[in-house]
């Protein structure tokens, strides 16, 4: 039985497309499930100048799809310019007229029943949309973003660059933290930021509901133990920061008791300098086409991440594939899973390279941890029952 039809406008702060990153895969398969519970979706997304699409080449993305073209460029001017006129320059950058005149003409000419935004970027036009319309407004937040940033700030060196992301971090939690109130629901991807988002907002309207997977895959037997692997946006600065720190404080400690362990890297759009060329044992693919051969080639990732905020969908896609997975705590951050039955946790450069010897060590634990991920994955995560949940949600408000 489900709920009957709600038509849903979905505005994102880009198309989410292709399934290359977290927050594409995250906002692609909540359409495509709710789409399947026989809601009526209405896809309103920017199209960046980053992240450019050509619409006319994209599979379907909802009953209704329309992008509005904006650049949301990154540059040191317009940083530098934002901070002396003491604006958000990350906010300010995902607005444009022509988006908002967009929202405006297809609320006006459409009977939704819920207008669900994807960032909280977007809140931006939340009080024009507020103005024009009594719709019952939902928060769908990936991250609670300011916390990527002061985390990225407490582990960079650069004074300069540190004390801009402490402004900037700053800036941003002012504006999550008044949007977050202007909200009928807010639905985080982890009960961290869950937890975080209820400091700040009415508690009863906030749901932690995380995406989930479609595929499963049994693990390898035997385990693949002379090579480990890492797949994430390499566009992300956190991505970036945390590959670095492993490169160079974990794998020496490791590579001194497997001299010969290759270390795989992919990931899209790296900088031109980011490739570890100097490094024999590091093999890097850069961007790949096929994830699922990727992951076919191991049977341990890893995620060292020291910064971020929300989820971390490759750690679901990995347990999902039968990975084994070992992470550091942020990495793993809203996950319920169990350091050393699901996967293991390290925070320190010996932690880390002691998990990854012992379990390149030791095939039974390596098989047995993947086993026990693979099982609570399919047990915790099925897309179409996490669907519902935001079903649910909806079924609140309307």
């Amino acid at each position: 039985m489900y709920l009957c039809a709600v038509h849903i406008l979905q505005i994102c702060n880009r198309i989410p497309y292709p399934l290359n990153d977290g927050g594409n895969i995250a906002t692609y398969y909540l359409t495509h499930h709710l789409e399947a519970l026989h809601h009526q979706v209405y896809l309103l997304a920017l199209n960046t100048k980053k992240h450019y699409q050509n619409v006319e080449q994209l599979p379907p993305l909802a009953t209704n799809f329309e992008a509005i073209d904006i650049a949301a460029n990154i540059s040191k001017s317009g940083a530098f310019k934002a901070l002396l006129q003491q604006e958000n320059y990350l906010v300010q950058r995902f607005y444009s007229e022509k988006m908002l005149e967009k929202i405006l003409y297809v609320i006006k000419h459409n009977k939704f029943e819920i207008i669900q935004l994807e960032s909280v970027y977007l809140s931006v036009y939340l009080s024009e949309i507020k103005q024009h319309s009594n719709i019952p407004l939902v928060l769908r937040a990936h991250n609670i973003e300011h916390k990527i940033w002061e985390r990225t700030a407490s582990t960079t060196s650069n004074f300069l660059l540190k004390t801009y992301l402490k402004i900037l971090s700053r800036q941003i939690k002012t504006f999550e933290q008044q949007a977050f109130a202007q909200y009928n629901a807010v639905i985080t991807l982890t009960e961290v930021d869950a937890n975080y988002v209820r400091q700040n907002t009415a508690p009863q309207k906030v749901y932690a509901i995380p995406p989930g997977v479609n595929k499963f895959v049994p693990p390898l037997n035997p385990p693949v133990t002379n090579k480990i692997g890492f797949l994430g946006s390499l566009e992300w600065l956190p991505n970036r920061d945390g590959l670095q720190w492993f490169v160079q404080e974990v794998m020496p400690k490791v590579w001194q008791k497997l001299p010969n362990l290759e270390f795989h890297i992919a990931g899209k759009n790296p900088p031109a300098d980011f490739n570890f060329k100097e490094y024999p044992q590091i093999v890097f693919h850069g961007e790949i086409n096929d994830i699922d051969a990727y992951y076919c080639n191991f049977s341990l990732m890893v995620v060292p991440l020291l910064s971020g905020s929300g989820l971390r969908i490759k750690i679901l896609e990995a347990f999902a594939q039968g990975k084994c997975v070992v992470s550091t705590s942020v990495g793993a951050e809203g996950i319920a899973a169990s350091d050393k039955e699901h996967f293991f946790l390290a925070d320190s450069a010996d932690d880390f390279a002691n998990n990854i010897i012992s379990l390149l060590s030791d095939k039974q634990l390596m098989m047995q941890t993947c086993y026990h991920a693979s099982q609570w994955i399919e047990e915790n995560y099925k897309w179409e029952n996490l669907a519902k949940k935001i079903e649910n949600v909806y079924k609140s408000l309307v």
